[in-house]
C-alpha cells in the first residue's frame, strides 16, 4: 500500500499572508510540518503543494517534493486532491501547512488505521484531542460531535465522527477539538472535491461536513496531545511556548533528508 502525504501551502492569507514561511525557533513553519511528515515511519514521499517559489524553495531545502502550480483552489483539499493526481498512491495524508505541532506518531496512527483490516467502509480518518473548557467558546476552533451511547471503543481513543461545529458542543467539560489532518482513501479524495456544497458546510464553513452530508464515513483517533495551528501572527509565539516545553529539535542536519526527485 503506498501512502502520500500532501502538504498544501499557499502564500496568500487574509489573516497572515506569507504564513507558511513565517520563523519558528529560527526555522519556517512549513518546514515543521515537513520534517514531522518526513519523520512518520508509514508515509513513503512527502509533497509540499503551493503557488509560490519562496515556500517551494523552503520545502526542497526541507527534503520535501514540490510540486508548483499558479492555479486557484477553493481549499487545501482542493490542492492536495490536484497533487494527489499526479501520484500514485493508495492513501493520501492531507496534512495542514500551518500544524507546525503535528507528531508524526499520530500521522502513523491514522494511516495504520486506514491501511488495515478495521477501516472497511471508511472513507477518511482524522484526529481530535480532549480540549479546555474555555475552547468550546472559541469559534476557531473546531468541536468534534460523537455519539455518547457508542461504545465500540470503551476507551475513548476513537470515535466515529458524527458532527463538526464552530459552536460548542455538550458536554462543555469534554469538548473534543478536531485537528485537521486527513488520511483519504486516494479514490474518496478524488470524488469529495467534486461534490456539491451542503447547506451545513455553508453555515458552518467546514467542508468536512460536505462529506459527512454526502454519505461518507470518518473515523477518528485521539491524538498524542494537543496541537494548535497557527491563524494569526499572535499563534506563534504559542506554537515556540510549546515546543520549547517538549524539547522539540530546533534544526534537523540536511543530510538526514532524501533527495527530491
Amino acid at each position: 500500500m503506498k501512502v502520500l502525504a500532501v502538504i498544501p501551502a499557499r502564500w496568500g492569507s487574509s489573516r497572515f499572508p506569507g504564513k507558511p514561511l513565517a520563523p519558528i525557533l529560527g526555522k519556517p513553519m512549513a518546514q515543521w510540518v515537513v520534517e514531522a511528515a518526513l519523520a512518520a515511519k508509514l508515509i513513503d514521499k512527502v509533497i509540499v503543494g503551493t503557488d509560490d517559489e519562496r515556500i517551494g524553495r523552503a520545502a526542497y531545502r526541507a527534503g520535501a517534493t514540490v510540486w508548483f502550480s499558479k492555479q486557484e483552489f477553493k481549499s487545501g483539499t482542493d490542492r492536495c486532491a490536484a497533487v494527489a493526481r499526479t501520484e500514485e498512491s493508495d492513501i493520501v495524508v492531507n496534512i495542514q501547512g500551518d500544524e507546525p505541532l503535528i507528531d508524526p506518531a499520530d500521522l502513523d496512527s491514522l494511516v495504520g488505521f486506514m491501511s488495515g483490516p478495521e477501516s472497511a467502509g471508511y472513507d477518511i480518518a482524522s484526529l481530535f484531542y480532549r480540549g479546555r473548557p474555555d475552547q468550546a467558546s472559541d469559534p476557531n476552533v473546531v468541536k468534534l460531535a460523537i455519539d455518547p451511547d457508542e461504545l465500540r471503543d470503551r476507551l475513548g481513543l476513537r470515535h466515529e465522527a458524527i458532527w463538526f461545529s464552530r459552536a460548542p458542543v455538550e458536554p462543555i467539560s469534554k469538548t473534543l477539538v478536531h485537528v485537521g489532518v486527513y488520511a483519504f482513501r486516494r479514490d474518496f479524495l478524488l470524488r469529495a472535491v467534486m461534490l456539491r456544497p451542503t447547506l451545513s458546510e455553508k453555515l458552518e464553513r467546514l467542508e468536512q461536513l460536505r462529506w459527512l452530508g454526502r454519505g461518507a464515513k470518518m473515523m477518528m483517533l485521539m491524538a498524542k496531545g494537543p496541537t494548535a495551528a497557527v491563524d494569526v501572527p499572535e499563534d506563534v509565539v504559542r506554537v515556540e511556548a510549546v515546543l520549547l516545553a517538549q524539547n522539540r529539535p530546533q534544526t534537523v542536519p540536511m543530510a538526514h533528508f532524501p533527495e527530491n526527485r
